[in-house]
């Protein structure tokens, strides 16, 4: 199972300068774990909506159209379509077995 975690640190806010101090913006980011299974989760970035705040801590699933299977059969993440959907909802969202959404799907 892959899912990511959200802590209560690691939120940088937007900025009016870029990172190299010239007139621009930065995008807030939180800073995630994801969870695949491995012995120890791996860090990564998410950029936030400008003029958003922190995501809330806690445990997320990835939704919407950040992924994708290129055309040598490998799934692709596309950070700037990452959406992050609490894994409650994102749980509550999944077909129920023997629906007809997940006969469409196979």
């Amino acid at each position: 199972m892959l899912y990511v975690e959200v802590a209560e640190t690691g939120f940088t806010p937007a900025k009016p300068t870029n990172y190299d101090g010239r007139p621009g913006f930065s995008d807030p980011k939180q800073q995630c774990f994801l969870h695949g299974g491995g012995k120890y989760p791996l860090t990564f970035t998410v950029k936030l909506p400008p003029n958003s705040g922190p995501l809330r801590p806690g445990f997320y699933g990835l939704a919407g159209d950040c992924w994708k299977i290129n055309e040598w059969g490998y799934l692709n993440i596309i950070p700037s379509k990452l959406e992050l959907v609490p894994l409650d909802e994102w749980v509550a969202g999944l077909p129920k077995p023997g629906s007809a959404k997940l006969a469409a799907a196979s």
